[in-house]
């Protein structure tokens, strides 16, 4: 079975420790990065401001992006959060 969870996707790649979490934005092929990070803080839409709360928790220490296209969209950009992390390369 597929495993669709950031600890599952997080944990294909390396060790995390602490907690981990993620924040998926959509939108505009060519949106700068200011403006994907402006609008996960800002959370327009989200009534638990779950992209913010996980920008901002400060148990976080590492973070990793990545930027990709998206049939419906456009584009997706996810962005990984962990406490630490050590990759398997």
């Amino acid at each position: 079975a597929l495993q669709h969870t950031a600890t599952h996707r997080q944990s294909r790649y390396g060790t995390w420790t602490t907690k981990c979490g993620e924040c998926l934005w959509f939108g505009r092929v060519g949106a700068s990065a200011e403006t994907i990070v402006a609008d996960l803080i800002i959370d327009d839409g989200v009534p638990s401001r779950g992209h913010r709360l996980c920008i901002f928790d400060a148990k976080y220490a590492v973070a990793s992006a990545r930027v990709g296209v998206h049939a419906t969209f456009g584009c997706m950009v996810v962005v990984e959060f962990a406490g630490e992390f050590v990759s398997d390369d």
